[in-house]
């Protein structure tokens, strides 16, 4: 049984279960004097196709936690860390080494197009690679030349496991069990309550008991075996998702194809993470079975579309290629349903077929000085555990996201508002091809963003949450349609999902819930005070001291920023802003005529025509008519001037009804005198002053 040796020794008196113990407890007698609901295997079909066969002549071994996190994947360490810091016992079950996933298997550049996307655990790893490189390799050239490095969004394999594993170690109630697999689930009625484990080498078995179980693993294994249900492959196009089934796209954004829903899977991938060893090296590595100089130039090469990969410090290079490079297809099609050893036998196809491409950029290319890093993976023939598997099962959860979740529709800043919120995203739909003529492949960026539709998005808590099974939770087979998920499968939001699940996990254990039945808003609220974003802004993180009140007004859809993202915190606010933030805070409706519009004709650009120039006319006009200002204020009001305090407490009272004498948080307004306010500023004033009263706007 490999351990973590941070942790090494455990009390079977406060862990373990005896045998006899275990056979009473599923068989739903008494054990230590409380009732042990009866487990029995879930009636669903195997992960994979054979049933394990017994270890002949083991002692079954019983462990208790509050929370087991199967696969320690980005989602499923954010998960562990997030359930952990709660106080709840944690045991993480792991087949590798390593802790974070591709995170630490050669996904070693963060897909993010702005930082506004790196919130609550993640911006944690986040400082702790910035501060790493910054100590060890302030001279590195990557550091000087790479702004995503300089920030810490570019980091070694052994780098981010080294963090993942300080992180855990700093949370002595979470345990980490490596080189172990999942076997069988077993149920109480409806819900999950173990899981059974096995050694890589086969030599023991460990059924490990949890008040709430997170399936954490890509390929979502825990779900066939728990009876949830899942999805696998393509659904057919649909007005919702124009870009689902079968398809072609250009560049240019052009669709071909009938739209068909199919099982099929995009491209699997090994990340190579290679190094420039200096001119004079030869690295040159034999040639791997089944090499083929076409794969990776099918034409002439001076044409052919590849990189030398994402530049790491250290010399070092993510290798995430498209088909000329480490992407393969058809191959994963039968890795969802393969047991271990098939899976193994696809790993290595994929080795091979990478291996090719280092062989192809060496002999073809004439890069002999590139090779495998020595100091990566140096137990694994210096290639990852994991695959990149992109896309695995995905849940059927209480929620499905997806394309429309994804993208706006003209007229609209943002996908729909997710009122339910516990993450953000902000990368473009992108879905590897599905076969070798490029069929699935959906890019929707730049040029082929013909509408601009695409904009940062919104996780809802349902993703995680299965409909039909209950003690489970998944955050890294998120319930999605196939375009849907293109959106959720960055390792930056994965983190973000997992801690929400995490949270929501020890909420089940402190109130007796089950995930469906969790108070999302106080889950919201844990996020918030671990500095997760809700809602996505470029210019917004949490270390700004009106965070949490920007977040809350937002999500409450009082307001979503400006057209390029940013909120601009600290830009004096309008008086325009201001009623709007008053307006639909308090959730008030227009309360006004038509001959009210004469009275602000100066706002119009439209001759006589009593058309509202001014976005905030209908705000402006029904404080007025709620005895906010006078009409001679009114008519002489610049929305875009800024606001002053005394405005703001005056326009509150207005829509609330209340004298300020009367209402102290309007006194203390008061009393700090008049001038003007930043919009952060405002958000926080106003959530402060409406406090219970605050509405959802959307």
């Amino acid at each position: 049984m490999k351990r973590d040796k941070t942790r090494n020794q455990h009390s079977s008196s406060l862990r373990g279960l005896s045998r006899r113990d275990f056979l009473r407890a599923t068989t739903g007698t008494t054990v230590s004097g409380a009732l042990v609901a009866t487990l029995s295997p879930a009636a669903a079909p195997s992960a994979f196709p054979q049933e394990p066969a017994a270890i002949s002549g083991a002692t079954p071994q019983i462990m208790q936690y509050d929370v087991v996190v199967v696969g320690a994947t980005s989602a499923g360490i954010g998960a562990a860390l997030a359930a952990g810091r709660q106080g709840m016992k944690v045991a993480v079950i792991e087949e590798t080494p390593t802790l974070g996933g591709l995170l630490a298997n050669g996904l070693s550049n963060t897909d993010l197009r702005s930082p506004g996307g790196s919130s609550g655990i993640f911006e944690e790893f986040r400082l702790r690679s910035q501060k790493y490189y910054q100590q060890k390799f302030p001279d590195d050239p990557v550091m000087k030349t790479v702004p995503y490095a300089r920030l810490g969004f570019r980091y070694e394999p052994h780098v981010a496991d080294m963090i993942f594993k300080q992180m855990v170690a700093e949370v002595p109630s979470i345990e980490v069990f490596y080189r172990r697999y999942v076997v069988k689930v077993l149920k109480s009625g409806n819900k999950v309550s173990a899981v059974v484990t096995r050694d890589v080498d086969e030599a023991d078995e460990i059924t490990f008991l949890a008040r709430v179980t997170i399936d954490g693993t890509h390929e979502g294994d825990l779900l066939p075996l728990a009876g949830a249900k899942f999805r696998a492959g393509r659904e057919p196009r649909s007005a919702e998702e124009p870009h689902a089934g079968q398809m072609y796209m250009t560049w240019m954004g052009e669709m071909f194809g009938s739209g068909e829903g199919d099982q099929k899977l995009q491209a699997f991938a090994m990340l190579m993470t290679i190094k420039d060893y200096g001119p004079n090296a030869d690295k040159t590595i034999p040639k791997p079975p089944g090499y083929d100089p076409i794969n990776y130039c099918p034409k002439r090469k001076e044409e052919t579309f590849w990189y030398r990969g994402g530049p790491l410090p250290n010399s070092k290079y993510e290798v995430n290629e498209m088909l000329d490079g480490t992407d393969l297809t058809e191959v994963n099609q039968g890795w969802l349903n393969a047991n271990r050893a098939e899976r193994r036998r696809i790993w290595e196809k994929y080795r091979d077929y990478t291996l090719g491409y280092l062989y192809f950029r060496q002999t073809v290319m004439g890069e002999r000085y590139l090779g495998l890093c020595e100091d990566e993976f140096p137990d694994n023939e210096h290639l990852p555990y994991i695959l990149y598997v992109r896309e695995g099962r995905r849940l059927e959860g209480v929620y499905v996201f997806n394309e429309r979740d994804a993208i706006r529709v003209p007229g609209f800043l943002r996908p729909p508002l997710q009122k339910d919120s516990i993450g953000v995203g902000d990368w473009d739909i992108d879905s590897h091809p599905v076969s070798r003529d490029t069929e699935g492949y959906v890019y929707l960026s730049e040029v082929a963003d013909k509408f601009k539709i695409s904009a940062p998005y919104q996780a809802p808590y349902g993703i995680l949450v299965p409909k039909d099974v209950d003690g489970l939770l998944v955050p890294m087979a998120v319930s999605s349609t196939h375009v849907g998920f293109q959106v959720l499968r960055l390792e930056a939001i994965r983190v973000g999902m997992g801690q929400a699940a995490g949270n929501a996990a020890a909420l089940c254990v402190k109130h007796n819930l089950q995930p469906r039945d969790i108070p999302v808003a106080k889950l919201q609220e844990m996020m918030l005070d671990q500095g997760c974003a809700l809602f996505y802004y470029k210019d917004l993180n949490s270390a700004h001291p009106h965070f949490k009140a920007i977040q809350h007004l937002s999500r409450a859809g009082v307001v979503q920023g400006y057209d390029d993202f940013n909120f601009r915190p600290d830009q004096n606010a309008t008086k325009a802003e201001l009623a709007k933030m008053i307006f639909r805070g308090l959730g008030l409706k227009v309360k006004m005529d038509y001959t009210d519009l004469w009275k602000v004709m100066p706002w119009s650009k439209i001759g006589q025509h009593s058309t509202p120039y001014h976005w905030a006319t209908y705000y402006l006009m029904t404080l007025h008519n709620m005895g906010a200002f006078s009409t001679d204020v009114l008519v002489k009001m610049d929305p875009d001037s800024p606001a002053t305090r005394s405005e703001l407490v005056r326009w509150v009272a207005a829509g609330t009804r209340v004298l300020p004498e009367s209402h102290l948080p309007l006194q203390e307004e008061t009393n700090k005198g008049d001038g003007p306010i930043s919009r952060g500023e405002l958000a926080e004033l106003i959530v402060k002053l409406l406090g219970a009263d605050l509405k959802d706007a959307s």
